[in-house]
This record gives C-alpha cells, structure tokens and sequence, in this order.
C-alpha cells in the first residue's frame, strides 16, 4: 500500500540553499514545495501544507 508523503513548505530566499534543502528533504519522502518570494508563500498557503519551514 503506497503512503501519501507529508507536504512542505519551505521559505528560503537563497536560491542554492533552497535547492539543496528541496533535495535533502525530497529523497527523504517528503513532497516539497519551495516558495522564495511573499507572493509564493501567500499562493502556496492555499494548498494545505502539513508543515511551513521559513528559513529568511
């Protein structure tokens, strides 16, 4: 039986260290969402994360 992964969000403005995180927390079974800017926070929000990670 396949398990839905937990949803994040993470706030990370820096575009290299957001992607390294993204891949960490990806190859680790979570679905992860990376916002950089106020806008795709807000947008993201909607959408029901289990969990919001801001890293700013």
């Amino acid at each position: 039986m396949e398990t839905e992964n937990k949803k994040i969000l993470l706030v990370e403005d820096d575009q290299n260290f957001g992607a390294i995180l993204k891949d960490y927390l990806v190859l680790n079974d979570f679905d992860v969402t990376l916002a950089k800017t106020e806008w795709k926070v807000s947008k993201n929000l909607k959408k029901t994360p289990s969990i919001c990670v801001s890293w700013m």
